[in-house]
This record gives structure tokens, sequence and C-alpha cells, in this order.
């Protein structure tokens, strides 16, 4: 099984030309081999998030695009320990932040 990342859902129901070679051979395969294809739960959320905010357009109802994903993956549901250990990890550096370290030689 592959557990996909949200942009992956993305382009897979959108726009499968983004995806590169190497990615669509893994998913047909895992699609030929039965071993299927999975998002997370969080994914769900994520594709909600980019609709509402406009970062994504869709021609279907929010609801009905969401149901459409969920017939196509397995949704695995985050845990708890996930969860905890995901706000423990350090803060990404914001672009500014990003941009700077640049400047400055630190990567």
């Amino acid at each position: 099984m592959i557990l996909l990342d949200t942009h992956v859902v993305l382009w897979l129901t959108t726009d499968p030309g983004k995806l590169s070679g190497k990615a669509k051979s893994a998913i047909e395969d895992a699609r030929k081999n039965g071993d299927g294809l999975a998002i997370s739960d969080i994914t769900l959320l994520e594709l909600a998030t980019l609709a509402s905010k406009g970062r994504i357009h869709l021609v279907i109802s929010l609801e009905s695009f969401l149901r459409e994903v969920e017939a196509r993956f397995v949704v695995i549901p985050i845990s708890g320990r996930a969860c905890a250990r995901a706000v423990g990890l350090p803060k990404p550096a914001t672009r500014p932040e990003r941009q700077a370290r640049r400047r400055n030689g630190v990567h």
C-alpha cells in the first residue's frame, strides 16, 4: 500500500500530468497488484481547507468531491500518538526566515 500526500491526491484527481513518471508507475503498480492507495484522514481536511480558501476550484460540491476521494482511497486514521509527536516537532521556518538564512549562507 502506498500512502499518498495531499498534493498527490489533488494531482491524481485534477491534473495527473503533474505527476512524475516514477510516481505514475508506482501508483499503477500498486493498483494492479491490489496493494491499494491510501491517504491519511487529515488529507480530507487539507483538501476541504484548500477548497474553502479558493486554492482549488471544484466543479462539484465539496462534499461530493470528498466522498469521491474517500471512495478511491483507503482512508487511514491519524492516531493520538502521531498528533502528540507532531506538535513536538520543530516549527518549519517561515518564508522570511528561510530567505534570511539563504542570504547569510545558512541552510
